[in-house]
């Protein structure tokens, strides 16, 4: 399964994080727990049957964001078991260091073989654990733990020659309710457009995806005309073509909304102020031209968002908000409409958050 890691980097930096002085000041590496992405990397070869042609097998990519200090020294190891609890296999990833306040990009080595012993035909609930050890320092912590679930599907024709030939992947249904609201104060600090971000199953362009922005029950803006966008930032793809199941992360900017404005030279400006008008938004999106998502926040008479304190409360490290998404129409086909309530961010289920 591919993914396009560094989109979820350059999406920490878009949203212009600061790092609070307590964080700064820690000790070690605090994981971001919403940055973990769980993969199935499929191999072309079993390693039970080397000389055997589309034999295909699967082992787990992972993929996660780290707040310093990351010292020198520090190894972070990601520990697998079956899903009969038996362990699996462990695995060193590649890190570097990470001054204090800053964030460092995670991952499994990648695969340069076709052959690797620790590759797997089973399917089901896996479990992972992440450790950081430094020897030099004495300490050896567990940052996360959790379980991922993988599927696989027959791919090619039946003949005898491809009857081992399966696709493997993790399911990812779970993210399909769960929304992110964030400002883009990268950007434009002083005037931060909104952006909300959802998960899609399946195939996707910018054709086919609009979102619209309504306050009180009236639309202010569209990412079909020239004052939004819609892009795509992160992909969880199985290894095949479109058609095989994937999850898509879209984000929407509706750029004559701003959160605030104190850009004195711009205050003639025409832009919706989020600020000044408090009451209840949705974002609706259309896909293909039917309603396909509905995700609500507000602003409170303070005009500022109101904060269900989902995130806070538990420790995603992600500092926009979290909202329930309504999941509309049948455009993402058959998936698991309650998988969030025991495998959201691969086993982590939220507390404090319900989908309408």
């Amino acid at each position: 399964m591919k993914t396009r890691w560094i989109a979820l980097v350059i999406l920490l930096f878009a949203v212009g994080i600061t790092i609070p002085t307590t964080r700064a000041n820690q000790a070690g590496p605090t994981l971001l727990k919403y940055s973990v992405q769980v993969t199935a990397n499929r191999l072309v070869r079993y390693w039970k049957a080397p000389e055997a042609d589309n034999y295909w097998s699967w082992m787990p990519k992972v993929n996660f964001l780290v707040m310093g200090p990351v010292v020198a020294g520090s190894v972070f190891t990601i520990d697998f078991t079956n899903p009969d609890g038996s362990p699996w296999y462990s695995v060193e990833c590649f890190s570097e260091s990470v001054e204090a306040g800053r964030w460092g990009a995670v991952g499994t080595p990648a695969i340069t073989t076709h052959i690797d012993k620790r590759t797997t035909l089973a399917t089901g609930v896996f479990g992972f654990k992440i450790r950081v050890k430094n020897e030099v320092m004495g300490t050896n912590a567990t940052l996360f733990t959790g379980k991922f679930k993988v599927n696989k599907f027959h791919k090619g024709n039946n003949l005898p020659d491809f009857k081992n030939q399966f696709e493997y992947y993790v399911d990812q249904d779970w993210s399909l309710p769960i929304g992110y609201l964030w400002l883009a104060t990268q950007t434009d600090p002083k005037a931060p457009v909104p952006v909300a971000s959802m998960w899609f199953r399946g195939e996707s362009d910018s054709t086919k995806l609009a979102a619209y922005l309504f306050y009180n029950g009236k639309q202010i803006s569209s990412t079909k005309e020239q004052t939004g966008s819609a892009a795509s930032d992160a992909s969880l793809l199985t290894s095949g073509n479109d058609t095989d199941p994937r999850w898509e992360r879209w984000s929407f900017r509706w750029y004559n909304v701003r959160a605030f404005n104190v850009d004195t030279s711009n205050n003639n400006s025409n832009f919706f102020l989020l600020s000044n008008n408090s009451g209840e938004y949705e974002v609706k999106v259309l896909r293909d031209g039917d309603l396909a998502r509905s995700m609500k926040f507000t602003i409170g008479p303070d005009g500022k968002f109101v904060d269900n304190g989902v995130s806070t409360n538990n420790n995603l490290g992600w500092y926009g908000l979290i909202l329930p998404v309504k999941v509309l129409g049948t455009s993402d086909g058959t998936w698991d409409a309650g998988a969030w309530k025991t495998a959201a961010f691969y086993g982590n289920p939220l507390a404090g958050f319900a989908v309408p």
